[in-house]
């Protein structure tokens, strides 16, 4: 299974987020092997050559470049030399005051590596020095600045990025709609986005809160179910992965200083990182039969709605019925595992909620174009 990694900051840690340059985190920040993490990481890359591949889109490394990598995503470093600059990792809880930067992440998570022009790449030089500085010398009050700077952080990475829809009020308006806003304005048939996803659509202007909120949970549920995230609800979402584009993944991580392990997880300073193989949740198979794909009833019925509800709601969210992004999200993860991990077809079959193989092929062929071992002969 593709190693997940966990968030472990410094216990007691008041906030889930920790700062600091490559170097600062240690090798596990140029990771070179396919993983994902069970946490949101930021990589503003300054200086260095190379590769960073997510989700089988290769983004050939042209600093100054920002990188926003989701939970769930499966990405890893490749052939990199004198990589520097900085890297901020945290989990959902570091967004609440601000719960809407959520979908922001998404957009941008599916827009591989953002190039600043020189007065953005001044002024995120300066804000991610003055967030470091906060982190490593914590004076009073040091944790709601940091949310506060992470929130501009954000903000001003969707203004080099692929959201100008969006409106000037930034990602907490709410405004533009949610199927714009998990698009990203990436084209259809454009490089493997990020997770810009049901899970992070919130609420959209003109659609009621509780259909977003529906589409919001089926995606997490659906996330949850493929990719054995089953820990929180701060995971990633595989549909983000499959709004824009049928095809890609890979992976990579960082380790803390003085984390622990091989392939240890991304953490603060003197905190010890955590990977584990990311265990396939039975989920898939619960929704879904012996050889089917997990069904739009067996997920309504999860989320205590109607069939018939659980499609609007979706619809309404993303343009896409749910029963396209759960074939969508089994593709993808299938994809990923064929290519980042040693499981057999039908392992990988089973994992992603196929009892039958064969069933399984006919279903890879026709989604992805190519049989599974093929696919996996063209990413090794």
């Amino acid at each position: 299974m593709l190693p997940r990694h966990e968030l472990d900051v410094p216990d007691p840690a008041p906030l889930p987020f920790a700062i600091g340059s490559f170097d600062w985190f240690g090798p596990m920040a140029r990771a070179g092997f396919p993983h994902r993490h069970a946490f949101h990481e930021i990589a503003y890359v300054t200086r260095g050559s190379g590769t960073h591949v997510v989700d089988l889109a290769a983004h050939r490394l042209r600093p100054p470049q920002l990188f926003v990598v989701a939970p769930g995503q499966v990405h890893h470093w490749r052939d990199v030399r004198g990589l520097d600059g900085w890297v901020v990792v945290f989990t959902d809880d570091a967004l609440l005051e601000h719960p809407a930067d959520r979908r922001a992440l998404a957009v941008l998570a599916g827009a591989g590596g953002l190039r600043p022009g020189a007065g953005h790449a001044a002024q995120l030089r300066s804000l991610l020095a003055v967030m470091a500085r906060e982190y490593t010398d914590r004076p009073a009050g040091f944790t709601s600045v940091l949310a506060a700077l992470l929130h501009v952080l954000v903000v001003q990475a969707l203004r080099i990025g692929p959201a100008p829809h969006l409106p000037s009020g930034g990602p907490d308006t709410g405004h533009g709609g949610v199927r714009g806003v998990m698009t990203g304005g990436i084209p259809r048939s454009g490089p493997a986005p990020g997770p810009a996803s049901v899970a992070a659509a919130g609420a959209a202007a003109g659609r009621p809160r509780r259909e977003a909120g529906i589409a919001e949970r089926f995606g997490r549920l659906l996330t949850r179910d493929l990719t054995g995230d089953t820990g929180s609800d701060t995971g990633g979402d595989l549909i983000g992965d499959l709004i824009g584009d049928p095809g890609g993944d890979t992976g990579r991580g960082a380790g803390g200083r003085g984390s622990t392990g091989g392939t240890g997880g991304t953490g603060g300073r003197g905190s010890a990182g955590r990977a584990g193989g990311a265990g396939r949740a039975g989920g898939a198979g619960r929704a879904g039969g012996a050889g089917l794909a997990p069904s739009v009833r067996a997920y309504a019925a999860r989320l205590g709605v109607s069939t018939s509800h659980l499609t609007e709601a979706v619809k309404a969210s993303t343009g896409e019925p749910p029963g396209r992004l759960i074939r969508r999200a089994q593709a993808l993860e299938a994809r990923r595992l064929l290519a980042g991990t040693g499981l057999s077809v039908a392992q990988v079959a089973h994992a992603v909620g196929f009892a039958d193989p064969a069933y399984f092929c006919r279903f890879f062929r026709r989604e992805v174009g190519v049989s599974p071992t093929r696919f996996r002969d063209q990413h090794r």
